[in-house]
């Protein structure tokens, strides 16, 4: 066995109808059998080939029989292959499926939420094991993210033995289908993503979202018959529901954004570029990314008269999700509006009190055909650090203590959630709101169901002026 000769083929890709399959190849001169050893990821096949070939150079003995290094003990080769697969073979198998389809911000809320639930797995392992950041930067900056946008197998050095590691040591799906086993490793899962990384509790929203994702990769595993059922319905585990109800008291009122507006003009060159920028969330309701993306076709030709009300005119959004979680590694992703087919157009009102702003901005700062509306000084694109640090001293200079105190615009899009609070109180039907603002009537009622709750006041007054039967009775009036 000291003395065998092995030559190791490239990888054989075999694209099927559920997944794709990476199986590494390899001979022992004098042996007829063909060694072969099938994965799901082609990051974890490659690590395998780069193992084996490394115990060979090393001199480690082979088995004829298995032709594995004699220190494998590998598992009996009847071992059906899915009952094998490695919970950070599954992550990136899924993310390969996932990947194509996934926008920017929502492949970087993928691998945030695989990483963390992956640590659970191995936090545990006993040592030696490469430190935990290093792991988890080997997933976030690797594994989920670089090999996928680069199209590349060929790992940085600095992350090849924390991959290797992880391809070896993470537990086998399967495993969570064992009596016990499985519902420790179910709830140390829940519990990481319900945690930031200090331990203290995670946001509701963020907690939530993780645990969808949780949810979808088991389901995947359910999908390959690695799983027969999802281990998380065993597990009673208390949940924090997700608060997405907007508190009116930190929203904005007109007076309060006027004064804001007027902040936001003194703090800068690209502060006064943008003060139409901040108008138009508080009385257009845009979301950020979608007036980054508009253009001068985003407004009519002529701005409406004094008094009347005009229309925008969006079709897409440019978030910023950053260079690792984009196609072209651009930092930026344009993209159609949220929610919406691809070529669906939003026409929101221009009010009458939001002209002024947009006047005064095309005037000092002409917009050519065809460019955007919102540009620095020197023509670059602003960002969320750079609109947000304008908001955040704006807020200083123009909100008094118990304002700030209160969060009173505590972040930009507390804009565009007072427009859809003023515009709920004027009586518009939530229909047509929702229509405006982009998102579902339901969604609508759950994030504003204190405004909405609080309309009642209204109605319960109307009912309070109806006269009361023994009111009438008393003037004479017949009994019905």
């Amino acid at each position: 066995m000291q003395n065998l000769n092995i030559k190791f083929k490239e990888l054989d890709v075999r694209v099927g109808k559920k997944r794709t399959t990476y199986t590494v190849i390899w001979t022992i001169e004098g042996v007829v059998k063909e060694f072969r050893a099938p994965y799901g990821s082609k990051t974890v096949a490659d690590a395998e080939r780069s193992r084996l070939m490394t115990a060979y150079r090393n001199g480690e003995p082979f088995s004829i029989e298995t032709g594995r290094p004699v220190a494998d003990n590998p598992a009996p080769e009847s071992e059906p292959e899915q009952e094998g697969m490695r919970w950070f073979e599954l992550c990136c198998t899924y993310l390969d499926v996932k990947w194509k389809s996934a926008s920017g911000g929502y492949r970087r809320a993928l691998a945030d939420a695989l990483v963390d639930l992956t640590e659970a797995l191995v936090v545990s392992a006993p040592d030696p094991k490469p430190p935990l950041k290093e792991l988890r930067a080997a997933m976030r900056s690797w594994a989920f993210s670089g090999r996928l946008q680069q199209k590349s197998a060929t790992a940085p050095e600095e992350f090849e033995a924390a991959l290797k590691w992880l391809a070896e040591n993470t537990p086998p799906v399967a495993a969570l289908k064992k009596p016990r086993v499985g519902s420790e490793l179910t709830r140390a899962m829940l519990t990481r993503i319900g945690s930031k990384k200090n331990g203290k509790p995670a946001a509701a929203n963020t907690s939530t979202r993780k645990r969808q994702t949780m949810t979808n990769i088991i389901n995947y595993a359910i999908e390959l018959d690695i799983l027969e059922a999802s281990p998380m319905v065993k597990v009673r585990k208390r949940t924090v529901k997700a608060d997405s109800v907007i508190d009116p008291a930190t929203l904005p009122n007109d007076e309060q954004a006027i004064r804001l507006l007027a902040a936001v003009e003194r703090q800068g060159e690209l502060a006064k570029r943008l003060v139409a920028f901040y108008a138009s969330i508080f009385w257009s309701g845009h979301r950020p990314e979608e007036l980054i993306f508009a253009r001068d076709s985003s407004l009519p030709a002529e701005l409406p008269v004094p008094g009347e009300v005009g229309e925008w005119r969006l079709t897409g959004a440019e978030p910023k999700p950053g260079g690792m979680w984009t196609d072209d590694g651009s930092p930026r992703e344009a993209r159609g509006l949220k929610h919406r087919d691809e070529g669906t157009v939003r026409t929101p009102p221009i009010p009458p009190e939001l002209t002024p702003y947009l006047s005064r901005h095309l005037t000092l700062y002409p917009v050519p055909k065809g460019g955007r509306l919102f540009v620095g000084p020197r023509g670059g694109i602003p960002g969320p650090e750079g609109y947000g640090e304008i908001w955040r001293r704006a807020r200083e200079e123009a909100l008094t203590p118990e304002e700030l105190k209160r969060g009173v615009a505590n972040e930009v899009r507390s804009l565009r959630r007072a427009c859809a609070s003023r515009w709920l109180r004027k009586g518009i039907p939530s229909t047509q709101v929702a229509d405006w603002m982009g998102h579902s009537v339901a969604i609508l009622h759950r994030n504003y169901a204190k405004v909405i709750d609080g309309q009642a006041e209204e109605a319960k007054e109307s009912l309070r002026r109806v006269e009361s039967p023994r009111r009438r009775r008393r003037r004479g009036r017949p009994r019905r």
